[in-house]
This record gives C-alpha cells, sequence and structure tokens, in this order.
C-alpha cells in the first residue's frame, strides 16, 4: 500500500473514533456484555436450522 493511501485509512479510523466516542466510553465504563444473549441467539438459530430438516 502506498503511504497515501495509509494516511486516508488512518484519518478515517481516527474521525470514527472520534464520531463515536461518547458512545466508546460509556461501553468501557460499564460492566455490561450481551455475551450471554447473543449465545442464547446463536443456540435458537443452530436449533431451528436442526430443526428444519425433520
Amino acid at each position: 500500500m502506498e503511504k497515501i493511501d495509509l494516511l486516508k485509512i488512518y484519518n478515517t479510523t481516527l474521525k470514527t473514533f472520534k464520531d463515536f466516542l461518547p458512545q466508546i466510553e460509556n461501553a468501557l465504563g460499564f460492566n455490561y456484555s450481551n455475551g450471554p444473549l447473543e449465545c442464547l441467539n446463536n443456540h435458537i438459530e443452530v436449533l431451528k436450522r436442526n430443526a428444519y430438516e425433520f
């Protein structure tokens, strides 16, 4: 990659971080995760896929 391409990518990344800074700080400030809920959703989706064959 050229140097100019990298600078453009870095600028885009930094702009995105700046735009979402309050949300990022909020996410890091709380000890909350939606991991267990996503796990349950995944199990339901797998069950639905397996049950489709019956």
